[in-house]
């Protein structure tokens, strides 16, 4: 029996290139702060010496206030319904957005506006989702450009048996009328694919965007099947083996939210890669793969395109029992 037909132990290393998981670093503290009022002996972190009461010593290093002022409270405006966001528009006046799917502006005088026209038809509202952004573009005063980020429903969603937080986060542009009473010329820049987003605009112009998915609210592989090959470039019997490896998969995804059984799309895909085997002794040995799958992605959103993909790095190591 040939040692490399033994029983493997294999450890096993994937990242997928589309979508990277990093690392949590773990960030030095100083130990928990002892029980009862702070000890003038355990010193300050901050260089000036201030000395709040944090949770634990070190934790707060803001420097002390070099002046304070004082202020009030005073309601500009009322009547909103789930308002979420707000910006300043460069006249001073205020434009708001209701998580519901509803823009105001509100008046310098305090008058708030009737929501405006030309909110997207397919504007998905229910529970946490609908109108997270509204933000005027830094030349609003000459391209009267507004950007927004909203949930809508994936192409092909069922709305009798739609699952937890549904809604796909987009970001589009549009312009305001010249009367402020209407969106117009709306158009989706990116599908964040999230359930939830917002942006900020650099001094550059770029839009810098959030997406938010919670954890189970995404699609998972629910089953996967392989047909591979291997070829060596060196016979049998020689102690360094390189090899080319590929073959065809599948793999059977199901949609956020629905049973294990249930929605599922299966996607084809193909991967390619190679290595080498190395024998250390006639007993034992080793293997070292590289590889990349590639598959198309499951359950369609709106303008996403593209496949998915990721590399696989694997080793293993070989007895003949």
């Amino acid at each position: 029996m040939s040692p490399w037909r033994a029983i493997c132990a294999a450890c096993l290393l994937a990242w997928p290139s589309a979508v990277q998981a990093q690392p949590v670093r773990a960030v030095p503290r100083p130990p928990a702060q002892a029980p009862g009022p702070p000890r003038p002996e355990d010193g300050s972190a901050a260089p000036d010496g201030y000395a709040p009461l944090p949770e634990w010593l070190g934790q707060t290093r803001a420097s002390r206030a070099a002046k304070t002022a004082a202020y009030e409270v005073e309601t500009v405006a009322e009547g909103f319904a789930a308002a979420f966001c707000f910006s300043f528009l460069p006249d001073g006046r205020i434009i708001v957005g209701e998580r519901p799917g509803r823009i105001r502006i509100v008046g310098k005088d305090g008058k708030v506006s009737e929501p405006i026209d030309g909110i997207p038809a397919n504007l998905f509202v229910r529970g946490g989702q609908g109108l997270y952004e509204v933000k005027p573009d830094r030349a609003f005063a000459t391209n009267r450009t507004i950007y927004l980020t909203y949930t809508v429903l994936p192409d092909g969603s069922n709305p009798a048996a739609l699952p937890r937080s549904p809604g796909v986060v987009v970001a589009a542009r549009a312009k305001l009328s010249p009367d402020d009473r209407r969106l117009e010329d709306v158009n989706v820049l990116l599908n964040a694919e999230g359930t939830g987003g917002r942006l900020v605009q650099a001094p550059d112009g770029t839009l810098y965007i959030t997406s938010t998915i919670p954890a189970q609210d995404i699609s998972i592989p629910s089953h996967q099947g392989f047909y591979d090959f291997l070829v060596y470039a060196i016979p049998e019997g020689k102690i360094i083996r390189p090899f080319a490896a590929g073959g065809v998969q599948f793999t059977a995804f199901s949609q956020p939210g629905s049973q294990y059984t249930n929605n599922r799309e299966t996607k084809y895909g193909i991967n390619y890669g190679g290595g080498v085997k190395v024998k250390v002794k006639e007993n034992w040995g080793f293997r070292l793969d590289v590889r990349q799958y590639n598959m198309g992605k499951p359950f369609s959103l709106p303008n996403a395109s593209g496949r998915l993909l990721m590399w696989e790095i694997s080793g293993s190591v070989s007895f003949l029992l």
